[in-house]
């Protein structure tokens, strides 16, 4: 449309129609380009190019925008991002191709010329073979590959020479380089310093736990069981007839030290009414001295009477009830800190906390749900007839929880729901 603006006032009604069109398609949900299906192609050299979408995962049926390049996890091999218009809006593809290929990384930074050296060219020699790329600021739809040069050498295990052309035609020779490294070239310096290796993505990291910036009381309308195998992780003690409250926390996070400080200045009372505090440190693995050093050092000292410390379960136990927390919460974001289970002494999910509880709220949540007969009690602060007994959906719950690993506990509540459907059946 920008293309065809009028040259005259003549054209001028016909063009504002089709902006009025184009604004009525987008306000409807429309696309204005859609059903823009992901497409792959192997360039066969002088053969020209195959279509491989669908053997090299690409083949998404979502309505593509862009595709950004960038070695993402520090492995050598080129990762990609892809954005849509339609859901899901953005997607990460990890290159885990296998082989002995090689690699070369180069970051450039301009004087003379812009400081990301975008317009330059690298050119890669090994004999009669050369790679080249440019640094290019812009690609596809609203997005950029990384600036970051990043050549696959397949089994080419020298280089003869690097040439880095700068923009304004300006050419400098760096000679032969390693390869599987990452180099950092400035401009007019004549050399390429070695970058240090980045560390590959850990896969003990768990999810991302960002802090959270507001605080809000979910009392589940229908409470969930916690399967016996992650009871035994939490409380290996096994007290039984007491209430739990299964704080997930970091060290990392202010809201969450503030808050285990505030349980520990009050754990008398919160003992006195018989709930016991657990809190589960989510720090990656090679944090958990840290996580620790932290809650003896700032917690501990803190305790009033009946101490609480530290849990650190297995990865597995902390993804499992992330899967817990987003079937109860159904969209709302789990994965921001702190939350907190309010468990029963029946080993019921009651109540979930996100964000900072208080004490005084906790000790009435505690009686209430926790410690007392909860009975047919109002579960939500709006007025109202409120209905219960209303069934989850225990097999998408035990679907995903196989998909984290997590086979026994699937197991638990694939029971349950046999269990749920027979009991509809008998009335």
């Amino acid at each position: 449309m920008a293309s065809r603006s009028p040259a005259n006032e003549a054209e001028e009604e016909a063009y504002e129609n089709g902006w009025a069109a184009l604004s009525r398609l987008m306000d409807s949900g429309a696309s204005w380009s859609g059903r823009e299906r992901h497409c792959a192609y192997l360039n066969l050299g002088e053969a020209g190019f195959v279509d491989v979408s669908g053997v090299s995962g690409l083949d998404f049926i979502d309505d593509g925008r862009a595709l950004a390049a960038t070695d993402w996890d520090g492995d050598g091999a080129v990762d990609l991002w892809l954005a849509h218009r339609t859901g899901p809006r953005l997607r990460f593809l990890r290159n885990q191709s296998t082989g002995e290929s090689h690699f070369a990384a180069f970051t450039l930074r301009g004087v003379t010329c812009n400081r990301d050296g975008v317009g330059a060219r690298v050119t890669l020699v090994a004999g009669d073979r050369q790679w080249s790329r440019e640094v290019r600021a812009g690609e596809g739809y609203l997005a950029q590959s990384s600036t970051t040069l990043t050549f696959g050498l397949g089994a080419v295990e020298s280089l003869e020479d690097v040439i880095v052309t700068w923009p304004g035609g300006e050419e400098e020779h760096l000679g032969a380089l390693a390869v599987d490294r990452r180099w950092s070239v400035v401009q007019g310096a004549g050399e390429a310093v070695e970058l240090p290796a980045r560390g590959p993505l850990s896969r003990e990291a768990g999810p991302f736990w960002p802090e959270r910036d507001s605080a809000a009381r979910v009392v589940l309308r229908t409470p969930l069981p916690l399967a016996p195998k992650l009871q035994a992780a939490l409380y290996p003690d096994g007290v039984e007839g007491r209430a739990r409250l299964v704080n997930l926390w970091a060290s990392w996070c202010a809201p969450c030290v503030e808050e285990l400080g505030a349980f520990a200045r009050r754990s008398d009372e919160l003992s006195y009414v018989g709930l016991d505090v657990l809190a589960v440190a989510v720090d990656p693995a090679g944090d958990g001295e840290a996580a620790a050093a932290l809650f003896e050092d700032r917690i501990a000292p803190l305790m009033a009477a009946e101490p609480f410390g530290p849990v650190r379960p297995e990865q597995g136990v902390i993804d499992a009830l992330l899967v817990l927390l987003e079937s109860v919460l159904r969209g709302r974001d789990a994965t921001a800190l702190p939350v907190s289970l309010l468990i029963d002494r029946d080993d019921l999910i009651q109540v979930v906390y996100l964000g900072p509880v208080g004490v005084d709220r906790l000790l009435e949540d505690a009686h209430a749900y926790g410690i007392d007969g909860v009975g047919a009690r109002p579960r939500s602060s709006h007025p109202g007839r409120w209905f219960y007994g209303m069934p989850r959906n225990l097999g998408a719950l035990a679907a995903e929880l196989e998909s984290a690993g997590r086979g026994e506990e699937a197991a638990y509540y694939r029971a349950l729901l046999r269990v749920q459907r027979s009991g509809r059946g008998r009335r």
